[in-house]
Parts: C-alpha cells; sequence; structure tokens
C-alpha cells in the first residue's frame, strides 16, 4: 500500500483556499484566514523574517496545516503570526492515527528544513504558538523540539458550543452550556 503525502507551502496556488477549509472543519479561528492576514500584519508592528505556513496533503484533501512565522518584533525575534499565536492545526478523526502520525512526522520535517530548528535554537526566540490535541497525541519532531526549547508553556482550552444543534430543535445540550449562554440563547429565541 502506497501513501502519498504531498507538502504545499504557502504560495501554491491553492493552499489558501485549502487551508480555510481545514480551518472550518476544525474550528479554527478566523484570525488566521488569509483575508485577514494583511490587518494583522499592519497592526503586528512585526518585521516578517520567515513564513513558515505549509500544509499536507493525504489522498489530495488538506488534514493537517501550520501558521507560522519567524519575525522581528519591538522586543526581539518571536515564533508567532503576526502578534497572534502561530497555529498547529488537524483534523481530528481524519484518518487513523498510523496516517496522521505519518503527516504529522512529514509536515514537521518540510518546516524544520524551512529553517525552524534555526529559529528556536536560538535563546532570544520568544514562541507563541498554539496546537490541536491531536499533535500532542505521538509528537513529531517539531513539537518536540518546540516543547524542549519552551522556556514556559501556558496550556490553553477552546470549548466549541454548535448553536446550530440548538436552533434546529436539539434541547439535549442545553443544559450543560454556562448560563450566561442559555440565556443569551433564550432571548434570541
Amino acid at each position: 500500500m502506497t501513501i502519498k503525502i504531498e507538502i504545499i507551502k504557502a504560495g501554491h496556488t491553492h493552499f489558501a483556499k485549502r487551508r480555510m477549509l481545514l480551518a472550518d472543519s476544525a474550528l479554527g479561528s478566523p484570525i488566521y484566514r488569509d483575508a485577514n492576514s494583511s490587518y494583522y500584519q499592519t497592526v503586528s508592528d512585526q518585521r516578517l523574517i520567515k513564513n513558515l505556513d505549509s500544509g499536507a496533503l493525504l489522498a489530495g484533501k488538506l488534514v493537517t496545516a501550520v501558521r507560522l512565522h519567524l519575525a522581528e518584533g519591538k522586543k526581539g525575534q518571536v515564533l508567532d503570526y503576526y502578534g497572534n499565536l502561530g497555529c498547529f492545526l488537524a483534523v481530528p478523526g481524519t484518518a487513523p492515527p498510523f496516517f496522521c502520525s505519518l503527516v504529522f512526522s512529514a509536515i514537521s520535517l518540510s518546516v524544520i528544513e524551512r529553517g525552524l530548528q534555526t529559529a528556536i535554537s536560538s535563546p532570544d526566540v520568544e514562541i507563541d504558538i498554539s496546537m490541536s490535541s491531536e499533535w500532542t497525541a505521538e509528537p513529531a519532531k517539531v513539537i518536540d523540539l518546540i516543547l524542549r526549547n519552551a522556556s514556559k508553556l501556558r496550556p490553553a482550552f477552546s470549548k466549541y458550543l454548535d448553536l446550530r444543534a440548538t436552533l434546529s430543535g436539539d434541547q439535549a445540550l442545553l443544559p450543560r452550556w454556562p448560563k450566561s449562554v442559555r440565556e443569551a440563547l433564550k432571548r434570541a429565541e
């Protein structure tokens, strides 16, 4: 059985569109959309040194993506995305774990070869990155490098609420939601 994994980088003709579809299916933040890039670039006061944006295609479908830049800011060099967290994104449950680890390894190697290892090895580079839990289950080399070189780790959790399910009549999820969300939903209805 042959597994074809293709790595595409920023600038590829269909990269932006595919990354947008990936972000939508993985509930990614609108911050990382290309439509918003020029705004964040303008307000960030950073000078881009290296764009490490890339993605991995498995059977022609983008299943993982990295939105990460090495930039020079007021306080020095930083690995982030125009002042926002850099992003390692994967669609949950898109493939069996064996395929995911191959995809993560392929994109990891690509990002390292493009300059991430050199950037991280400098003690003056601040690392500001977010990643979906799929990346930490079996950490690829790039994640291992980031975790070993991070001076501080700040776990963060996001909770996504599917309002469409409730608005369409599925009331089963409603009681577990925060009180402010339940009240706002009742006012909206």
